[in-house]
């Protein structure tokens, strides 16, 4: 509801806060899953193909994940660095039967080292967290467009099979929050490009395997 003391707005339109948009994405993810797993797929140019996209029910979707920390919780263990972080948060992920797609957004800030650094670092992790029974590993930056089209895509290309852009989410969902995630941070994310020293693809792969998942 509109407030005086915030000039008229709704907080919802004011909030530069990543989770309050990752969580409005997840929201419409859980609801109807397959149109983002099936974009996810056709911008990955074929990298993807292996990923199953007929079946809702096989997807789950959830923001602010705490992947390593919660797991090993109800194995009875606790995350303990450097082997599992209990602070690493996945943004979005989309939990499928035979696939596990892991979502790295932005909004104010371009894709960095660190980034690239720590997704790399996710790649080497979880196949020891899962096991023989892990998923094939795929990771998706999100980010606002006007990033991605002026060097946000080839820094998110250092770490990640595929790249989606706020806007992109809202041509699926028709959700205004996801327009405002890429609106607000494009403008915040022109200023902020040039070089990144991030080079390279990130390839999904099937945990326990050195293979690259087709």
């Amino acid at each position: 509801m509109p407030q005086a003391y915030l000039k008229g707005h709704d907080w919802s339109d004011l909030t530069r806060e990543e989770r309050f948009y990752c969580g409005a994405l997840a929201e419409h993810a859980r609801r109807d899953p397959l149109p983002l797993v099936r974009r996810l797929r056709e911008l990955a140019q074929g990298r993807m193909q292996a990923v199953a996209c007929d079946a809702a029910g096989d997807w789950e979707a959830a923001a602010d994940v705490y992947l390593y920390r919660d797991f090993l919780w109800h194995q009875g263990r606790k995350a303990r660095p450097p082997e599992f972080s209990a602070q690493r948060a996945f943004d979005v992920c989309l939990f499928g039967a035979r696939d596990l797609i892991l979502i790295e957004a932005e909004i104010g800030a371009p894709f960095d080292v660190m980034t690239a650094n720590v997704a790399r670092e996710d790649r080497r992790r979880l196949p020891a967290l899962f096991g023989e029974t892990c998923p094939r590993i795929w990771l998706c930056a999100l980010a606002p467009s006007r990033y991605l089209e002026r060097g946000g895509a080839q820094a998110g290309a250092a770490f990640a099979d595929v790249a989606i852009s706020w806007r992109d989410t809202h041509r699926l969902y028709g959700d205004a929050r996801l327009l405002t995630a890429d609106v607000m941070g494009g403008e915040a994310g022109g200023r902020l490009l040039g070089s990144s020293g991030l080079e390279g693809r990130g390839r999904g792969v099937r945990c326990g395997r050195a293979g690259v998942a087709s």
